[in-house]
């Protein structure tokens, strides 16, 4: 036990900020598919299209991730997952101006596209960079997200229950963007490691 605090402890300093943004990105994730379908309806779509966006955000989650299979192996994993978060937090922002459950669902469906492959590549990207302890920083990193899983209904839960959506969603587009951020970050800090000569 004292031996895998230690390496924590260690890996921190080279995790801290992916940990951070991929608890920022699940915190939002999780909101957009909680929470999502109500904000249909307040929109004036049934329940049955309601209940069917869960599956089209999933779907489009789903298809995001297989598509990043088919990115090229050798690349900086900041631009892929920053270009993905910003889009991502740009169609959240744009739920502001949803005028109906249409071009709700839309934007609803294309951010699950947009972000889809953040997490597994955050993940990966984790994994590569701290080889020697990949399960402890992998778990660690996951870890973190997962705690965005069960804050996320708690905090804007309450926001989205009492109707002010717009806030609600503006907090979501900002996460992801927040989140692009500290992905943005790590790769300062990559280079730096890699000048002290802390990894290939």
């Amino acid at each position: 036990t004292n031996g895998g605090v230690k390496r924590v402890l260690e890996l921190l300093p080279n995790i801290w900020l992916p940990s951070l943004g991929l608890f920022l990105y699940v915190f939002a994730e999780t909101s957009i598919y909680a929470f999502g379908p109500n904000y249909l309806k307040q929109l004036g779509a049934t329940d049955k299209i309601s209940t069917l966006s869960i599956a089209a955000f999933w779907s489009a989650v789903a298809i995001g991730r297989l598509l990043c299979s088919f990115l090229p192996q050798k690349q900086t994993y900041e631009t892929a997952i920053c270009g993905m978060m910003t889009t991502a937090g740009i169609l959240l922002i744009g739920q502001v101006f949803a005028q109906n459950w249409q071009s709700a669902i839309v934007l609803m469906t294309l951010a699950g596209l947009a972000c889809a492959g953040a997490w597994p590549m955050v993940v990966s990207m984790v994994t590569v960079r701290n080889i020697k302890y990949s399960g402890t920083a992998s778990g660690f990193t996951i870890g973190c997200g997962a705690v965005g899983c069960i804050l996320s209904p708690m905090v804007l839960g309450k926001i989205f229950d009492t109707g002010r959506t717009h806030l609600a969603y503006s907090l979501l587009g900002a996460c992801f963007l927040l989140s692009s951020l500290c992905i943005a970050m790590t790769y300062f800090q990559h280079k730096r490691r890699q000048a002290r000569g802390g990894e290939v």
